[in-house]
């Protein structure tokens, strides 16, 4: 029987392992981490497909593009998808999951499929896989051990692509002054309390806060490092110093969140959002940060309602990496310098748990179609996953960066499409939503 190679028990390589032993396919699974003696400096459990950023896999909604991403999944039989959905939290819109007993419930479902055998160690050396395998998959992650990035540039023959990602503090939900801070979630309807606990700001407060950020002590750049963050995880700090107002149009803005005591929406607001099943551990929602731990303490306690707060984690940087997918990969998400070598998740360029996981279930209906001789239906570029896909291997070749799901990857909706599935109604709404129903007219026929 045909055996792949799976470097990686991340977010993708669990769906690729998952999806290839549900169809028959044997399986050797290599993942460091679950060595106890192992440590990354970025993930904290021995545990496969940790989510160590957020435990947020973000909108439900149809009208978004990462819901739709994960009804498709849902469609395709996603193991990831489904455990997300079994150990959810309340989140108001959004898919947030208890990440303790979301990551085990994967690690034991993986553990105990008889066509996947997991290894615990590192890889640092492709050459012996690449000859003993019929295909090899990276599925390290950004975090990749530099031993394996050198691998891989030296497959490439270029220099592989970086970016700077942070992570954002947890705090006891219990030190927080809920006589200053307010439950609600952003535009909840009349009498709703909502699932996100609020520290409201007014402009004073808000404008010396940024202050503080911009002039605070952060975590050096790594030697010989441009120190190059992506976009849509950017630190906080790294906002502050863009422009004053850039938080206000991001994690910090106050529009949508009324205040029951008020009636009124505060000038700027910091959001806290549940991490565990007890309702004991909160999320500073987009609170990414490289502040040294002393600096984070200091300035955060200074945020209306976080003055006696208890931090159980404090927010920290790790240094990313991805290739140039583009340039380097084939149509299959294999390297074109290396065919027998694919890659799955974000070091491929996609950028988000769920389009990881995404990514990782496409390269499994590539891997499936080819060593079981029986093609599997191509995903267009009219549904997320596809053009998800089709961005990584068509977007411009210089200046690549990252990619996280949006609507904007889709095509338009034809004249004809616009008849079938346009309902009346603000347009931006209804446009969304009839991209996803055009999606997801396809999976109907799948099925």
């Amino acid at each position: 029987m045909h055996k792949v190679c799976i470097v990686g028990g991340g977010l993708a390589g669990s769906e690729l392992a998952y999806q290839l032993a549900s169809n028959n396919i044997k399986v050797v699974l290599y993942e460091a981490r679950l060595d106890k003696d192992y440590n990354d400096g970025v993930h904290k459990t021995q545990e496969l497909a940790e989510l160590v950023c957020s435990n947020s896999l973000r909108s439900k909604d149809l009208h978004n593009a990462a819901g739709l991403l994960k009804q498709e999944l849902r469609e395709l039989g996603s193991l990831l998808i489904k455990k997300a959905d079994e150990h959810s939290l309340p989140a108001g819109s959004a898919l947030a999951v208890s990440r303790d007993d979301f990551c085990k419930a994967v690690t034991l479902e993986l553990c105990s499929n008889h066509n996947i055998k997991i290894v615990a160690e590192a890889v640092t050396d492709l050459a012996p896989l690449l000859s003993e395998y019929e295909y090899v998959v990276i599925a390290a992650g950004p975090s990749a051990s530099p031993e394996l990035c050198e691998g891989l540039k030296n497959l490439l023959g270029e220099e592989y692509l970086y970016f700077y990602d942070a992570i954002a503090p947890l705090v006891d939900v219990g030190t927080v002054d809920m006589d200053i801070c307010f439950k609600a979630s952003r535009y909840a309807g009349v009498g709703e309390e909502g699932d996100y606990i609020n520290a409201p700001m007014n402009k004073e407060e808000y404008y010396s806060f940024v202050e503080e950020l911009k002039t605070s002590q952060k975590v050096p750049i790594q030697h010989g490092d441009k120190g190059i963050f992506f976009r849509g995880c950017m630190p906080v700090e790294v906002m502050a110093e863009d422009s004053p107002d850039h938080l206000l149009n991001g994690p910090m803005r106050g529009d949508g969140l009324i205040d029951p005591r008020t009636g009124r929406a505060p000038y700027a607001a910091i959001q806290l959002r549940q991490d565990n099943v007890l309702g004991t551990v909160y999320n500073m929602v987009g609170f990414q940060t490289r502040l040294i731990y002393g600096e984070q303490e200091r300035i955060f306690k200074k945020i209306p309602g976080f003055k006696n707060i208890e931090f159980l984690r404090f927010g920290s940087m790790h240094r990313n990496i991805y290739i140039n997918a583009p340039e380097v990969l084939g149509p299959d998400m294999n390297l074109k310098a290396e065919p027998k070598l694919f890659v799955a998740g974000q070091i491929s360029g996609v950028e988000g748990y769920v389009e990881s996981i995404a990514q990782g279930m496409f390269v499994a209906r590539k891997l499936i179609s080819k060593i079981k001789g029986t093609v599997l239906p191509e995903l267009p570029v009219s549904t997320a996953i596809g053009s998800l896909c089709s961005y990584i291997l068509k977007a411009d070749k210089k200046g690549f960066q990252p990619m996280k799901i949006n609507f904007g990857l889709l095509p338009p909706l034809s004249d004809e499409e616009k008849k079938l599935f346009l309902s009346k109604g603000p347009r931006s709404f209804q446009t969304k939503l009839a991209l996803s129903k055009r999606s997801l007219s396809f999976f109907e026929k799948l099925n």
